[in-house]
């Protein structure tokens, strides 16, 4: 038998359905006040207007079912699909054009 905390965690760990969840998390642009609901606007912001991407950024976006991916594939398949944007790592963003 399941102890009491394991079950609360089981609990809390139920996929919700698609539009179930009543908060938005934004994704918002580290160099300018931009931010979207939608991970495809987001990405297609970075690279129009910012020339980078978000493995060039040294962001990554965050799942509410803990998975961290730096493309939009993962958005499109998990039930879940809350994401937000994490920093994996300090320093200048790099460029499209810029020299590896």
């Amino acid at each position: 038998r399941k102890s009491t905390e394991e079950e609360s965690q089981s609990e809390s760990m139920k996929k919700k359905p698609r539009g179930k969840s009543n908060k938005f998390t934004y994704l918002v642009c580290e160099e300018c006040p931009f931010r979207s609901l939608n991970v495809c606007t987001w990405m297609t912001h970075l690279r129009r207007k910012h020339f980078t991407t978000p493995y060039l950024a040294g962001l990554a976006l965050l799942c509410q079912c803990g998975h961290e991916s730096v493309s939009k594939m993962h958005s499109r398949t998990c039930i879940l699909s809350e994401v937000s944007v994490i920093k994996k790592r300090d320093g200048p963003i790099r460029r499209l054009y810029d020299k590896r």
